[in-house]
């Protein structure tokens, strides 16, 4: 559940009895764009206690959720990619894709301005390793099948270090592009959005 909501933008916040709140996000039908507090995915904690929200299975979120992401019209937003023919023979890794928008402030008027769109790949080896190098696999057409035990090394340690690892460098380009601009355009924002993740192998 967390991890779809992040997916969709929404910054999940923890209050200071270890709940979550966050705003749902705009593609669950009729709830989209409310905000849920008091949210726990334990047990133990969630029954008994009416006003914390358990949103396991039968919760009206949690379900709403469940029915988007397994419809036909979601297309999710991770992937697995097999590719072969490329001198890259024997990397492994994993590529996301963010979208960031640059805005500034307009005089007279309560609208920024976009002044800058990008689209950006960043990419981790099997060890963790930001690779730019790897760039150009992104550029390949993946194979129809896939052998699941080449993505052994994809476990959830190494994807809560790439998570932190992610962060650091698209915040490293950001304040590079931000330091960038700055000459032309004062108090320059961003939105920066993770589109989507492929997990890769080439063979």
């Amino acid at each position: 559940m967390l991890n779809f909501v992040k997916s969709e933008g929404k910054r999940i916040s923890i209050d200071s009895e270890g709940n979550y709140e966050f705003i749902i996000p705009e593609i669950i039908p009729t709830h989209g764009g409310q905000k849920v507090e008091r949210v726990t995915f334990n047990r133990e904690k969630g029954i008994g206690e009416p006003k914390i929200q358990f949103m396991a299975l039968g919760h009206y979120i949690t379900d709403a959720i469940i029915k988007v992401c397994s419809g036909y019209g979601y297309g999710g937003k991770c992937v697995k990619r097999q590719i072969t023919d490329s001198p890259l023979k024997g990397e492994a890794g994993i590529q996301l894709n963010f979208t960031i928008e640059y805005l500034a402030p307009q005089p007279g008027q309560q609208k920024n301005k976009t002044v800058q769109k990008e689209f950006q790949v960043i990419i981790f080896d099997a060890q963790c390793k930001y690779r730019k190098d790897l760039e150009e696999l992104c550029l390949i057409e993946g194979e129809r099948k896939i052998n699941e035990k080449d993505f052994s090394f994809v476990t959830k340690r190494f994807l809560e270090e790439v998570e932190t690892a992610a962060n650091q460098k698209i915040q490293e380009i950001i304040d590079g592009t931000v330091q960038a601009l700055q000459p032309r355009y004062q108090n320059v924002i961003y939105r920066k959005n993770l589109e989507n993740v492929a997990l890769f192998v080439v063979k």
